[in-house]
């Protein structure tokens, strides 16, 4: 229990950034910070886009919809994706790119306002 309100403290009020969130370590623990920390004031997740969807258009079919978000959606109900996108936000970019491969306003917000960063991204290649 201890362990879990110094836990509950440090994520109070702060920024984070993620990278991963398309991949499956990424979706559960984002899903495990957004459940457990609700107090998290708000997390820009790192999401390449493809030709084929938008960056906002990945995080909910790549993401929301993926079945680790049931226990986050039965809690929040109909409030769900206002729950989500009031402490979410999607960001385009590329971690292998130069300054995450964000343009340029956006990498001085995130400067500017993220407090901690995870990382989860992995370059996969199936061969």
């Amino acid at each position: 229990r201890k362990d879990q309100i110094m836990l509950d403290n440090f994520y109070d009020n702060k920024t984070l950034l993620v990278s991963g969130c398309t991949g499956f370590v990424g979706k559960v623990m984002l899903e495990k910070l957004l459940t457990t920390f609700p107090k998290i004031k708000k997390i820009f997740i790192l999401v390449r886009a493809r030709s084929d969807a938008s960056v906002v258009e990945r995080f909910q079919k790549d993401i929301l919809e993926s079945p680790c978000f049931n226990r986050l959606r039965q809690r929040q109900g109909t409030e769900f994706h206002n729950f989500v996108f009031s402490k979410v936000v999607p960001v385009h970019g590329d971690l292998l790119k130069d300054k995450l491969g964000v343009n340029p306003e956006t990498y001085k917000l995130l400067e500017e306002e993220v407090q901690v960063i995870i990382n989860s991204a992995a370059s996969v290649d199936f061969l």
